[in-house]
């Protein structure tokens, strides 16, 4: 045998090869709005990518995220030479002339309620980037499209509650109820007092539930009697 530090002396110290274990290949068309959605002719990415999902949870989505220029409306943008930090517009600046507008006051204090004039609405005087898209385009742009639709059905078939499957009972649990019926009755107060066979020391109510339980299960089993 030898002694411990000579046995030390003989152990390898490479560690033991271990075969790898496979990862289990995961069906993407197992759920059926997947399924319903998916094309063969595409890899699982470029499904993901149609799909609007991505493929990896744990890094970044690769730089799918669409940059400013390519935004319809922002085309023409271009960032001030002099001062980083100017907003600039799409379209070209105009100089804003006088004009007339309705004004109502207050018949008391002549004080003004409202000013309207419908020219008015499509003015932008501070050049912002984001007055100048109308809000048709942000309409048609928030138009669900097939990746949208087929998100909001994931998440209904996500939200919807799976059908609570009741517990059942073990062999042993019937067993021990059905000691506990032919040593004291229907008497639940010395079952709840029995230190052996009450182990647990399970309240007058659990094992009132749990021969409830028990005896609707042996009479379903056996049938209806003739």
């Amino acid at each position: 045998m030898g002694q411990v530090r000579q046995r030390k002396k003989q152990k390898s110290s490479l560690p033991k090869a271990r075969p790898k274990s496979k990862p289990k290949w995961a069906n993407p068309k197992s759920n059926p709005v997947i399924a319903k959605n998916w094309d063969d002719r595409l890899t699982l990415a470029q499904n993901y990518r149609k799909l609007g999902l991505t493929v990896r949870l744990n890094a970044h989505t690769g730089g799918t995220e669409k940059a400013l220029s390519q935004i319809a409306g922002l085309d023409n943008i271009a960032p001030s030479q002099h001062d980083p930090f100017a907003i600039v517009s799409s379209t070209s600046r105009t100089k804003i002339e006088p004009r007339e507008v309705q004004v109502e006051r207050d018949p008391t204090t002549g004080a003004i309620l409202k000013i309207s004039d419908p020219s008015w609405e499509r003015i932008n005087p501070l050049n912002d980037p984001l007055n100048d898209i109308s809000d048709e385009e942000i309409t048609s742009r928030s138009k669900p499209g097939n990746s949208t639709i087929f998100i909001q059905e994931l998440e209904e078939q996500a939200s919807m509650e799976a059908p609570k499957k009741g517990r059942r009972q073990s062999q042993k649990e019937q067993g021990w109820l059905q000691e506990l019926v032919d040593k004291h009755g229907h008497d639940y107060g010395k079952m709840m007092r029995d230190r052996k066979l009450n182990v647990y020391q399970l309240s007058e109510g659990d094992i009132k539930s749990r021969i409830k339980k028990w005896m609707e299960a042996t009479a379903a089993k056996e049938g209806p009697q003739p």
